[in-house]
């Protein structure tokens, strides 16, 4: 359907990145500034460049303009013209929606308000709406004497915002991204030279990349240290039970070459299960007659 972005994931994940970034996507660029039509044409910009990075599916951006609003302007200098107060005028743009006009206190102390409403059939027709009677009272008789409202008020129908995302008291408008058949770390960066070599952010505008790339940083950040502190101290705990350093070393230098094989391995099964898929794939099929 027209208008329509959609993307493919899996329930759970989902949830979590909707929950730690607020974006359901596995890479999420956040950009950061103060005009909206300016966010939309530079997240735009993003859009086009990360579709054509490889790996990149489901890219769409926060859908945020859009959303028909009726703009109602009172002109004041018409207005006063037609003898018409300006609180007159806004009690009748009030009632289009809804506006108090009374309440009634029932047997039981409950209280009901009373609500003046357009009929929904005119809510519809910006005509009608415009044919809205504005009353103003009369100088010499005293009757009331009514105008159109578009003779004192200017009544269009414009698009504004459907919503307006902010972060850290600024306004937000996010992209994401799914990653397929590439690691996110690797999409990331080529990404971020893309981007960052063909859109020129405004100036006082800013973008952040999060999503599972900013797991993956504080991830690595966070085992760049345990990791040591780990083997140090089973270095220590071995010391201790052995009470020789040479043998406590020599079995710790197990762990770097069991790692090396373990990567050579699962290298060489990727590779193998990558060429049987490409030799499937390319085999023909047998036709029934």
């Amino acid at each position: 359907m027209p208008g329509v972005a959609y993307s493919f994931s899996q329930p759970i994940q989902m949830r979590m990145d909707d929950l730690l970034e607020g974006v359901r996507g596995d890479v999420v660029i956040s950009l950061y500034g103060d005009d909206l039509k300016v966010l939309k044409d530079t997240a735009d910009s993003v859009v086009r460049v990360v579709s054509g990075i490889q790996g990149a599916a489901d890219v769409k951006a926060e859908a945020q303009a859009g959303m028909p609003a009726l703009s109602i302007r009172v002109d004041r200098a018409k207005a006063a013209r037609y003898g018409i107060n300006v609180s007159d005028v806004l009690d009748v743009v009030e009632s289009i929606g809804g506006r108090t006009a009374g309440m009634a206190y029932g047997d039981d102390d409950t209280i009901t308000d009373f609500v003046v409403r357009l009929d929904p059939a005119d809510n519809s027709d910006i005509e009608r709406i415009r044919a809205l009677p504005v009353g103003r009272p009369g100088k010499e008789t005293g009757s009331a004497m009514t105008v159109p409202l578009a003779m004192v008020a200017s009544v269009e129908v414009t698009s504004g915002p459907a919503q307006i995302s902010r972060e850290r008291l600024q306004r937000r408008s996010s992209i994401q991204v799914n990653v397929r058949g590439r690691d996110v770390q690797s999409f990331v960066d080529a990404a971020q030279k893309a981007v960052s070599d063909q859109v020129k952010l405004p100036p006082r505008y800013a973008l952040q990349w999060s999503g599972q790339y900013h797991n993956l940083q504080e991830a690595t950040a966070r085992l760049s240290v345990v990791v040591p502190a780990a083997l140090v101290g089973i270095l220590v705990l071995l010391v201790v039970m052995f009470g020789d350093i040479r043998r406590a070393g020599l079995i710790v230098l197990n762990v770097p070459i069991a790692a090396t094989v373990a990567s050579w391995r699962l290298l060489y099964a990727t590779c193998r299960s990558r060429s049987r898929r490409r030799s499937a794939s390319s085999r023909p099929s047998a036709s029934r007659s």
